[in-house]
């Protein structure tokens, strides 16, 4: 091969190159835009949840007396722990103990266990906004009645444990000024 026929083809060659990392340059910015469009619609999406979520409590608190809100809050709760939390709930059947454990490993600074009282006390972890994907972002809502879902995702998940009626008072929650939710859950 000549000079001239070797730097044909080496240009040839370069070209194609050049083209080819422009080609993939030009993908991976495609692909980045299109991350990018994913994000903000899922971003979207969720704040259009949240909205819609805390905009159906305040319509519940114009719309119903505090006793009927606490029960459907409450059997949402424990749907909701039905189909989140259920498998570990039933993997911890009758031993409070392994429960408390994974609670404290999975989303609490600490639990309290008081046996004699029979009365065991989540201290969750310090949270920015709301802990569910339902509200998330929120770090208040117009209507404390959100919460009560809480009481009764906490009631599901304990009973099916323990096997016993279980009181819970919400003693702190994020959506209702805190910093943390705390849950006290008696066993009766």
């Amino acid at each position: 091969m000549d000079r001239k026929e070797f730097l044909k083809r080496g240009a040839c060659l370069c070209s194609a190159f050049l083209l080819c990392g422009t080609a993939r340059a030009g993908d991976e910015t495609a692909e980045a835009k299109k991350e990018d469009a994913a994000k903000k619609e899922a971003e979207q999406r969720q704040k259009f949840i949240s909205d819609w979520t805390e905009h159906l409590m305040v319509v519940l608190d114009r719309s119903l007396p505090l006793e009927k809100r606490a029960a459907i809050m409450e059997a949402c709760g424990r749907g909701c722990s039905d189909r989140g939390y259920s498998q570990v709930a039933k993997a911890c059947r009758g031993d409070l103990g392994t429960l408390i454990k994974t609670i404290k490993k999975q989303w609490a600074d600490d639990v309290e266990h008081d046996k004699e009282k029979n009365v065991v006390r989540i201290i969750g972890k310090k949270m920015k906004s709301c802990y569910c994907p339902m509200v998330q972002g929120k770090t208040t809502l117009s209507s404390t009645t959100y919460c009560l879902c809480s009481k009764g995702w906490m009631k599901q998940t304990f009973e099916t444990v323990t096997g016993k009626k279980v009181k819970v008072d919400l003693e702190k929650t994020i959506l209702r000024g805190g910093e943390r939710c705390i849950f006290k859950m008696t066993l009766e």
